[in-house]
């Protein structure tokens, strides 16, 4: 519903002014409202009216430095929500407990909202396509019954973690298996194959029990996200207190988080190996760097 927002001045004379900052505190959102209330009633219809604001924003972007790929993302807002919602929780848990809600507690809440997102999304409907499939026509006019299946997720690290329900860089940080921390610098030796297969992650019932037991100190036994006895269950895997929202949609959660070339290669890795080689070019007396453009 619309609200405007106003202040008045402390001096006596002086008109209000209107405050601005939401977009359904604006004239034009008001005269949206007011121009809904005038349309002719639906027969039948007793409903209260209201706006939807949409607010659509897109931005080209370039992907890499060393190619032409771009993306041409579009993006949808509801205009009706505000966007000082972290505000409002810290707000929150400020009223609630008398203290600033650490960071902790903030990463739980923001993954646990993640998680819940999705379970919106991936809700009863699409449940019922994927196991049964969904009777559509398809572009050459053949009728199919088609199946929604997963097959890849791909993000940066820190998105990826929120998914897969680990901790970011914990004592297990490979999204693929559960090698220690302190065995990273085995990277690419046989060694660290080997333990990519007899170390794969499996998301199975020992794990879901962990976070159920987990899930009960929190909010049974009101201990804290980062407590000795939840860390205690789930700290040595790098398991966090979320259920997953692709528990039903997946086998191994784990094969769905593909390589993310973008952030892993081209702007990470790749990129520091051209800068070093052409630092070498440069450093020889003839033109290296133009030859090597010229490929």
């Amino acid at each position: 519903m619309p609200y405007r927002h106003v202040w008045q001045p402390p001096f006596p004379g002086e008109p209000e002014e209107t405050v601005h900052g939401e977009l359904y505190q604006s004239q034009a959102f008001l005269d949206a409202h007011a121009k809904v209330q005038d349309l002719p009633a639906k027969p039948g219809c007793s409903l209260p009216r209201a706006v939807i604001a949409l607010m659509i924003w897109s931005d080209a972007t370039h992907l890499t430095d060393f190619s032409s790929a771009s993306l041409w993302p579009a993006y949808l807002m509801f205009g009706n929500q505000s966007k000082y919602l972290p505000d409002k929780f810290q707000d929150f848990v400020r009223e609630a407990s008398g203290k600033n809600a650490r960071q902790p507690l903030v990463t739980h809440c923001r993954r646990e909202l993640m998680h819940a997102i999705w379970q919106l999304l991936l809700d009863d409907d699409f449940q019922h396509a994927y196991i049964h499939g969904i009777v559509c026509m398809c572009g050459d006019g053949v009728w199919c019954r088609l199946y929604p299946q997963f097959f890849s997720y791909s993000a940066d690290y820190p998105e990826k973690v929120l998914i897969a329900t680990i901790r970011d860089l914990g004592n297990c940080p490979c999204l693929r298996c559960l090698v220690p921390l302190d065995q990273v610098g085995e990277l690419g030796q046989k060694v660290d194959m080997q333990h990519c297969e007899t170390q794969a992650w499996v998301d199975d019932e020992q794990r879901q029990n962990k976070v159920k037991l987990a899930w009960s100190f929190i909010y049974e036994k009101r201990y804290v996200v980062n407590s000795k006895a939840v860390n205690r269950v789930l700290q040595s895997e790098s398991w966090v207190p979320t259920e997953n929202a692709f528990l039903d949609f997946c086998d191994n959660l784990f094969k769905l988080l593909v390589p993310d070339f973008l952030h892993e290669w081209e702007s990470g890795v790749w990129k520091a190996i051209l800068t070093h080689l052409i630092q070498l070019l440069y450093s020889l007396k003839e033109d290296k760097v133009g030859k090597f453009n010229a490929w």
